[in-house]
Formats: C-alpha cells, structure tokens, sequence
C-alpha cells in the first residue's frame, strides 16, 4: 500500500504544482505568470471560536466578555493545525474576490514544497483539492479526485484511490466553490453533501471554501466558521512590495492620492480581487474620480484591461485587433441563465459556449483574458478500467472569476425593465437568492438607474434581499425626490449589523442613516448583532467591532444590541444610556442575547435617566438563564430592574447571574491558566 500511496501523492503534488505555478492576478498580465507563493498575502482572518449551537446550549457556551466570539488568527496555517483549530469540519468564507481560491492553492503549495517545514500540512499524508465547480452529476469523490486531478494516464482506479484513502489517519480535503457548486440546490445524493453532513470522513479535516451568506442547510454540527476579511492598509501596501514591478513606492504614493481624492477607494480596496486589479494595471495617468461606486469602477477596470491588451497587440505580429464592439447580448443572456438556473452553471463546454455567444466575442473574450480554458476527463460508462475510449477529455471554459459572469448578467438584467421585469423576471428571479449573486443586481443598479428602483423593491420584498438592496442603493445617482422615497423606504423596517458584514456593507447602512436624519425620516429600528465594541462618548457614536461608527441618530425609534454568548456589559451600560440619551427620538432600547447579557444591578445616572422618563423611554433587558427567557425592565424612577409581574430583581439572583458570567478564579482555574501559558 506504502507505493500506491507514493504514486497517488506524486501525481497529487504534479497536478497541484501546474495550478500553483501558473497564477495570473488579473486577466490580460501580459502574459506574466507567478508563483502562488509570490502573490498570496497572509492575514485578516477570523475564526469562530464556537461551532454553531442551538439557543439553548449557548448558556454554558466559554466566556468572551469583551469581544464577539470572532477572533484574529495569525495565518492561514493556524486554519490546518488542529492545535489551533481542533474542528474537523471548516466553512471558509468571504465575499466575492477575497481569495478563498488563492488559500486553498497557498495550502497546496505548503503540502507539496520541501521548504514549508513549519506548515502542519507537511504533516498531512494526502491533501485533497477539488473545485466543485467541476462536478455537476458526480456523486463520487474517487471518480472526482480520478477525473478532475489526476492525469489520463494515471493507472490508479477509483477503488485504488477508496483503498488508499482508508489506509491513511491524516488526510486533508479543500472543497473550493461551493457557491459554484452545479448540484447545490438539488436533491442529488453525492458524497459531497454526506462530508458536509459529517456522515462520511467524520476523522478527516474538511474545508469547505465559499462565499459569505452560501452555507449548507445540513452541517456537521461540530463545524467552526472561518471568514476572510479582506485587505485592511498594512495588507494592500504588503501586496504592493510582494508583486508589483518597479517602483513600488510610485504606486503606493498613487494610491494614497487616489483614496484622498475619492474616499470611496478606501472600501472598494476592501476587496482584494478589486484592489490587485489597480495593482497590476495602474499607470501615471490612471484617474479614479469618477469611480464612486462598485460599478463605476468594475467598468473602468475592464476599459483597462481592453487597453493593455491592445498594448500587448501592438507587441505582438498576427493578434487579433480587439475592437470592444463584438455583439455580446447574446453573452449576457447566457451569463443571466447561467446564474439564475436552479442548477447553476458558470462553466461551458468550449463549442458550446462559442457557438452560443458567436465566434467573434469568444476570440475577443478569450484573448483579453475574461474566459479561460480548462479541461477534465469524463468517463463515458461506469468502470472500474481504465480502457482506452471509456475515458475523453472535456474542453470548458469558465469566466476568470465569477464576478464577470455578473458583470456580463447584469447588462441582461437591467435591459428588462417595464412590464416584463414585473412578470417573467420575477418568475426567474425567485430561485435565486440574492446574497449569491449580489454583484448581478449591484451592478445593474449601477448600469441602468432606471431599473434600479424596482429592482430595490423587488429585493426588498424577498427574504434575505434587504442587505443587498441597501448595497444596490449607493449603485447609482437619482433625483432629490427618489432619493428620499428610496430612504424612507428601506428605514421603515428593521436594519441589522452582523458580525460577518464587510465593512462596504456597514459603511453603506451608516450613510443610509446620516442621510435619513439630514432630512428628518423615521428610522424604525437598528439591531447591533454581536458587534458591539464601546461607546465613544466625545463624538457621540456607537462604535462597531468592525471600526466604523455610528453616530447620534435623532430619528431612531429603537435600538437593539444583541450578542450571542455571555456578556460582560456592566462598565458599558452607562455609555450606552447616555448614547440613547442623546438620540432624541428613541423610544425604546433592548439588551438581547441568546446567552446571559451582564447589566448594573441598578442605574444611579440621575440625569440619563430623567431623559429617558421625559420621553418614556422603554429600556429592556432580556437573556436566556438555565433554559428560561427572563424579559425586565428598567425602572427608570429607581434605576432598578422589574419584572412586570415579580417586581424588582431579587439580589440573588442577580448574584447567580453574576457567577454564571464571571465564574470565581479556583486553585484549579488557576492551574489550568498557568498551563496554557
């Protein structure tokens, strides 16, 4: 067995390295490849430092009083060492472009490369990558790994590679894409959705790569979810120094004067796809002023690569003249049906996809780099042989990243506009959900304003589309009149800010609310959901974990502030009572939590809460304590807390709240602390 295991990792490392040495970017490089090593930028990462649990058994879930349950790692490589993270099941996620691809190839890197002593995959007997992308109607994880990694002239039958696999004690396997996953919404019974269950290879470590608001129904319940955060300053002027050619000073002085000149950069650049695409294609004259939205610099950046790829034809005898005026409608409507499908197709086969949207965008698609080739074996009948004539090789091609297909989808969808977006659209609209494919209605937006409107209302009016409607909003200009009718609207109900929000996102929100206060409109309700960082009383604003502020809200009728684990906020009440103080509209404040929230036994702020009683203010205080749902109120005569039917909280059981929270420090305690340490 020890020489099949050698063959199969041999081939493994083979078909890796062809992956990892072969990096490009951006589209159109001019034909500049690199390693993975020599692009990938280690850091901002996040850890869950809890699987996910029902309610009820949060209440004995480990303290974190002062942070939300998220927290830095180090590197990538704490996500593999199982002294870090012990879970043998990951979710890996991040917004589109943040590079969940690019980790999971820096992995193979450190699996195959002599050099990464220090990574714990050197330890791992077999590393499993597969792109599920790829795997529409494969139920078998040994015919994928045969078909899409491993060479035709591999002699190792699916058994080989079951047997081998059974044998080994240390095994990892990436599943990247599973947002691009074909079968995703069907009813296929596969081995993918058994792994993800946690029903098959329960001893192996499994990360599944996807992108944020994309998680399984069905989880093994000892998953821990890891989200990329994107690029913060440190990691976009380390991108700079790693990859860019000459001088790299020029480029990030060109930076900071392009971020001064529109702010908006500063968030875009969140985004590590976006921001390596200014890296890679700025020159003295770039300009960005007009890019103040996600589509206006999406354009600009593919006006970029039609320009360097024309430089490139200047370069090159016998290229073809890239003219940017092919016929591409037939393009977008193959994009939009390739996303909007119950089973989601982003990958063609090449023909297919040539004679679909005509030779002369394919040629122009193609050579600017937007479309690229792959291929993978495909066996014609079930056999466990590898005979000659049962095995092809499937010509594909796929977007270089699925935020082109969006691009491209877009043009479709904010062509239909009238009476047909009202019925057909609708129908098709329905199977999506819109956190899956946000770029398609932002850009959009963006596109046409005069679509964007009912396709803000159409998101609205779905279950999960509000975050996306609030992103689609900031997409494009319109009148005074429309503006406030549009603000009015999506403040009539509640907005909540998440934990997992990137910052573009909360940033957007925080707009939304200065907007809504500048013109006197009704914000009916803010819910703070396990972010909630301090209070800065010198500006007078809610700080968020994620470093943005929210500021005094005068409109705001009620705030809710909820965390899922116990929580610490004795020596932060009174900052957040004299912050509600502050909005004069507030009716009602709410401390909610799935665990135990921590307040003063009382309020002796004799001025806050004045305020609060000239207004009638409700403030609320409600937790989850050995399985029952205690809701009290804040008397705001005494500063003490009441339960309308038991009256004020006995000193007891706050005492017991207490101990829950902050448990005494035993000899015991003690000892364990010394050991970690």
């Amino acid at each position: 067995m020890t020489g099949r295991l050698d063959q199969l990792r041999n081939y493994l490392k083979a078909a890796y390295r062809l992956l990892y040495e072969a990096i490009q970017p951006v589209p159109c490089l001019l034909g500049k490849i690199y390693c993975v090593n020599n692009v990938f930028v280690d850091g901002c990462i996040e850890v869950n430092n809890v699987p996910d649990r029902p309610p009820e058994a949060l209440e004995d879930s480990p303290l974190n009083t002062h942070q939300s349950q998220n927290e830095q790692v180090k590197s990538y490589r704490d996500i593999f060492d199982d002294k870090t993270v012990s879970s043998k099941r990951v979710i890996m996620e991040g917004e589109p472009g943040y590079g969940k691809s690019l980790l999971a190839l820096q992995a193979a890197y450190d699996w195959c490369e002599d050099g990464c002593l220090s990574s714990a995959l050197k330890e791992v007997e077999l590393l499993i990558l597969l792109p599920l992308r790829l795997m529409k109607g494969i139920t078998s994880i040994y015919e994928a790994i045969k078909l899409f990694i491993l060479p035709l002239e591999c002699t190792l039958t699916k058994l080989d590679i079951k047997q081998i696999m059974d044998c080994c004690t240390r095994i990892v396997i990436v599943l990247d894409g599973y947002n691009e996953y074909p079968d995703l919404n069907s009813n296929l019974n596969s081995d993918i959705t058994e792994i993800i269950k946690g029903t098959m290879f329960s001893n192996y470590k499994i990360i599944l790569c996807t992108r944020s608001g994309c998680i399984p129904r069905h989880l093994d319940p000892r998953t821990l979810r890891v989200r990329l955060t994107g690029f913060d300053a440190v990691l976009r002027e380390r991108y700079i120094n790693k990859t860019a050619d000459g001088d790299t000073s020029a480029i990030t002085n060109k930076m900071i004067q392009i971020v001064e000149q529109n702010p908006v950069m500063r968030d875009l650049w969140q985004n590590p796809f976006f921001f390596s695409m200014f890296v890679h294609m700025v020159d003295e004259n770039t300009v960005m002023d007009k890019c103040t939205s996600v589509t206006r610099y999406f354009e600009y950046m593919i006006q970029c690569l039609y320009r360097n790829m024309r430089r490139k034809d200047n370069e090159m005898d016998g290229a073809v003249s890239l003219s940017h005026t092919a016929d591409k409608r037939r393009l977008y409507k193959l994009a939009f049906q390739g996303l909007t499908e119950k089973e989601q197709m982003i990958s063609w086969e090449k023909e297919y996809f040539r004679q679909k949207v005509g030779r002369a965008c394919f040629n122009e698609l193609i050579q600017v780099g937007i479309l690229v080739e792959e291929f993978s074996l495909q066996t014609k009948v079930t056999t466990s042989l590898p005979v000659p004539g049962h095995v092809l090789q499937r010509n594909y091609v796929r977007f270089y990243h699925k935020l082109f297909a969006e691009w491209f989808a877009a043009h479709h969808l904010s062509g239909r506009n009238g009476s047909l977006f009202e019925f057909s659209l609708r129908k098709i609209l329905r199977k999506v959900n819109p956190i899956h494919v946000q770029f398609l209605f932002r850009f959009a937006c963006g596109l046409r304003p005069s679509s964007a409107r009912k396709i803000i209302k159409y998101l609205r009016g779905t279950t999960s589309g509000d975050p996306c409607a609030n992103l689609c909003f900031w997409e494009q200009t319109y009148g005074n009149m429309d503006i406030l009718s549009t603000i009015s609207d999506m403040c009539s109900r509640m907005v909540s800010f998440e934990s997992g929000d990137s910052q573009l996102l909360q940033r957007s929100r925080i707009q939304l609310f200065k907007r809504a206060v500048e013109n006197q409109i009704p914000i009916t309700n803010v819910r703070i959901c396990n972010c909630f960082h301090s209070i800065d009383l010198g500006k007078e604003s809610l700080c968020l974990s994620s470093g943005l502020q929210l500021p005094r809200l005068e409109t705001l009728r009620q705030l809710e502030i909820h965390f899922y684990y116990n929580t610490d906020l004795c020596e932060r009440a009174r900052d957040i009572l004299d912050y509600v103080a502050k909005c004069a509209g507030l009716q009602k404040l709410i401390f909610s939590s799935h665990s135990i929230i921590l307040l003063p036994q009382s309020i002796d702020d004799n001025g806050v809460l004045s305020i609060l009683r000239r207004r009638s203010c409700i403030v609320e205080w409600e937790y989850l304590f050995r399985l029952l749902k205690y809701t009290r109120k804040l008397n705001t005569l005494s500063g003490k807390w009441k339960d309308d039917y038991l009256g004020e909280m006995p000193c007891g059981h706050f005492r017991q709240l207490v101990m829950k929270v902050n448990p005494p420090i035993t000899k015991e305690t003690s000892k364990a602390d010394d050991c970690d340490h």
